[in-house]
C-alpha cells in the first residue's frame, strides 16, 4: 500500500471518527481533546503543538491497529 493510500485511508477513518463522537456512553478522551481544539479555531502556540501531538498518536493508534489486522488475517489465511 502506497504512502498516499494510507494517508487517505488514515484521513477518512479519523474523520469518521471525530465526526462520530462517543460510542456506547465511552468518549475517547484523546479523540475528545482532539475534536474541541479542533472546533477551536484559532490556535496558540501551546494549543497548536497539542493538536499536533493528538494527531500524531491517533495516527500511532491506527497503524496498529491497522498492522494487528493484517496480522490476524494471515493468520486465518494459514491452513
Amino acid at each position: 500500500m502506497s504512502l498516499r493510500t494510507d494517508m487517505a485511508l488514515f484521513r477518512q477513518f479519523l474523520r469518521n471518527e471525530v465526526l462520530q463522537g462517543a460510542r456506547g456512553g465511552y468518549a475517547d478522551p484523546v479523540f475528545s481533546r482532539y475534536r474541541a481544539l479542533a472546533r477551536a479555531g484559532d490556535l496558540d502556540e501551546a494549543q497548536a503543538r497539542e493538536y499536533a501531538e493528538l494527531f500524531n498518536r491517533i495516527h500511532s493508534r491506527w497503524r496498529w491497529r491497522q498492522a494487528t489486522a493484517q496480522v490476524l488475517a494471515r493468520r486465518q489465511a494459514v491452513p
